[in-house]
């Protein structure tokens, strides 16, 4: 009996572990659930009913459980990745031409098939209610489930119209040793920043904003910002010589005060195409000037 019992255990531990190897195994696993072992006492019993003096039977598994514990919710470099945050489940349909067939899942590792729907690895399809509108406010058409879908076409290309560079300049930069600016001449300017943009037939362009320290005038601070597309001077609306710079001024905190809201407003670039000219307005809006 004493063996029987100590047998029992040791059974007991190794389903335990392996619950516990299976759980470390699926640790990367999306939408994964652990699993814990539960136990039972095995009590003695004869023909006469449960002696009192005599030992338990040792011990089994009841049950394996999964837990149903919120996750860890990542980051991942696919758009299409989706994570339930509390209580739910994704609704998928195996087979898209019976959509009553349904299957649910906190699996959220979600792609595009050749059909343009959101599918997960296994091909079946993810599922919401349509909305009554364009925004949250309009609600859904609950009851009604269909399948999500993606225009996987090629749209046509949209030109540039905004760019945002937040930068901070260091308030101990000293003023270049070279006077007049010049982009191939690093000596002339302190830091540099790029940007791609974009021209009404989807060709790429490279913005890149170049940063000249002034003298400290104390409260403030001035730094000139040459804009350059490939090599060509882009200036302020503003300002009619080619290739002056804006100004951008930050005061004893480091905020940027000038210009206004951190917009520069670009003249069109021409692109020498048959693409219409680049106008666009360069946001440097929470830009500042602290120590590095």
């Amino acid at each position: 009996m004493s063996f029987t019992t100590a047998l029992s255990g040791l059974n007991a531990a190794a389903n335990n572990l392996s619950v516990t190897g299976n759980n470390i195994a699926n640790a990367n696993t999306t939408g994964f659930k652990k699993s814990r072992s539960e136990f039972v006492d095995v009590y003695a019993s004869s023909i006469g009913g449960v002696s009192k003096t005599q030992p338990g039977s040792g011990v089994r598994v009841s049950e394996v459980a999964q837990q149903f514990n919120q996750g860890n919710l990542d980051f991942t470099d696919n758009s299409l990745d989706l994570a339930v945050s509390g209580e739910g489940f994704f609704t998928l349909a195996a087979n898209t031409a019976d959509l009553n067939s349904l299957t649910y899942s906190r699996n959220g590792a979600f792609r595009v098939n050749k059909d343009g729907l959101v599918t997960n690895t296994q091909g079946q399809a993810l599922l919401a209610y349509s909305p009554n509108g364009k925004t949250v406010a309009d609600g859904f058409s609950q009851g009604v489930l269909k399948t999500v879908s993606l225009n996987v076409g090629a749209g046509l290309p949209t030109a540039t119209t905004n760019v945002d560079m937040q930068v901070n300049v260091d308030s101990k930069a000293p003023v270049p040793v070279s006077t007049t600016f010049s982009p191939t001449d690093p000596s002339s300017y302190y830091k540099q920043t790029s940007a791609t943009v974009f021209d009404s037939l989807g060709v790429e362009h490279k913005l890149t904003s170049y940063f000249v320290p002034k003298e400290v005038t104390p409260p403030t601070r001035d730094w000139d910002v040459y804009h350059y597309i490939t090599d060509d001077p882009l200036t302020p609306v503003s300002v009619d010589a080619s290739g002056t710079p804006a100004t951008m001024t930050f005061d004893s905190t480091g905020k940027l005060t000038n210009p206004a809201n951190g917009q520069v407003v670009l003249a069109p670039f021409v692109t020498g195409t048959s693409a219409a000219d680049i106008q666009m307005t360069a946001s440097y809006y929470g830009s500042t000037q602290l120590s590095a």
